[in-house]
């Protein structure tokens, strides 16, 4: 096995672990929010419940904007050839 395929299934099988891992805290995140929720829609009366929604917005709109600023810095990582370093 040579290593440039050593690496694509490490970062594969890292990809994996990853994506399990990030479902799973959806789960609670799902849990969190709607423990600020009343009969009525959202509440705003249970404590912390407006700070919940505040930071789940901010960590949203700024990793949009983290992703489309860095557009120009993908190439690097899409090229085939990023993975061969001149062999």
């Amino acid at each position: 096995m040579t290593g440039a395929v050593l690496i694509m299934l490490l970062a594969v099988l890292g990809i994996t672990i990853l994506r399990i891992h990030l479902l799973g805290h959806l789960v609670d995140l799902r849990r969190s929010l709607q423990s600020t929720r009343g009969p009525g829609g959202l509440s705003g009366s249970s404590p912390g419940g407006a700070g919940r929604w505040i930071a789940l917005a901010g960590a949203l709109v700024g990793g949009v904007v983290l992703a489309i600023a860095l557009i120009p810095r993908f190439a690097p990582w899409t090229t085939h050839a990023a993975f061969l370093h001149g062999h």
